[in-house]
This record gives structure tokens, sequence and C-alpha cells, in this order.
């Protein structure tokens, strides 16, 4: 028996990831553990790598905002699976925007 499924569609999409400069990382390595990426197989973000990315992309924003962003992608307000991945990546196609308090104007 074949497993057309990772031969044809997502073996490809690995090497095409690949081939654009992406990691492949074994989702094994990610296995639940008290201090690792997750505690438990049902969080699919993993958020320790989430936040580091948006400070690192974001360098300003604010614990308030990092939080508002962190909360918008891991808990989707959405009735179905399919809806909440159309609005995730809407999110990562058109941008998150959040209001940054800069302090312009401030006296201190």
């Amino acid at each position: 028996m074949t497993n057309d499924e990772f031969d044809k569609v997502e073996l490809p999409a690995l090497e095409q990831l690949q081939a654009l400069g992406w990691i492949y990382l074994n989702g094994n390595d990610f296995a639940p553990t008290p201090n690792g990426e997750r505690e438990y197989w049902r969080e699919v973000v993993l958020e320790k790598r989430l936040r580091a990315a948006i400070l690192r992309i974001n360098p300003w924003i604010s614990d308030e905002n990092l939080r508002k962003v962190m909360r918008e992608i891991t808990h989707p307000v959405t009735v179905t699976l399919m809806e909440a991945n159309q609005k995730l990546w809407q999110t990562l196609v058109h941008y998150q925007s959040v209001e940054q308090d800069l302090g312009y104007g401030r006296r201190g």
C-alpha cells in the first residue's frame, strides 16, 4: 500500500518550502514536555517561537500589544476550523495591526 498523500502532497510541499529557505523540523521533536516547546499535543502553535518572531520583527511592540496579537492568533473566535484557518491566513497575509503608543508628545 502506498502513502499517496505523503508522496504526492506533503513531501513535495516540504521540498518546495525547503527550496525557498524554510527549515524543516520533525514534529516528533516537539513532543510535549513540561519545559519544552509545548506541554500538550493540542497546542498547535509554538507560542515561545511565535512570541520571539513577533518581537524580532516588531522590536518596538508593547507588552500589551504583544498579548493582543498572540491572543488573536492563538485563540481565534470562529465556529469552524476552516473559518479559523481562513481568518489566520487573512491576518498573516494582510497584516495584523494594533495601535501603538510610542510616547510622542508626553511630558515627563
